[in-house]
């Protein structure tokens, strides 16, 4: 979904530009950790995806003026499915030990 800079307040912008962040160093750390994430392509993908996460945080939050943002829940929603994945991928290798 696509909203107008100006139909959304401050702090809602502020909000969705500290999500994106979050979610980026987050995709980015467990990619660099490798945790839960067993081919290296994988680890590539998120550590990628996470440095867009962030780098529209960084665009939205330095350089952008005006204009449209785009909104999309999946940068929320991805450091959580991640981590789900680690938490079943340890129980997995802990109950095969």
């Amino acid at each position: 979904m696509n909203l107008a800079a100006t139909e959304m307040s401050d702090s809602t912008f502020l909000l969705l530009t500290a999500g994106y962040a979050v979610s980026g160093v987050i995709c980015v750390v467990l990619a660099a950790l490798g945790v839960g994430m067993k081919k290296m392509w994988e680890r590539v993908f998120i550590g990628l995806i996470g440095a867009a996460f962030v780098g529209y945080a960084i665009y939205l939050f330095f350089v952008f003026d005006g204009g449209t943002v785009l909104i999309s829940y999946w940068p929320l929603i991805v450091p959580v499915l991640l981590i789900f994945n680690a938490i079943r991928n340890a129980r997995r290798a802990k109950a095969g030990a």
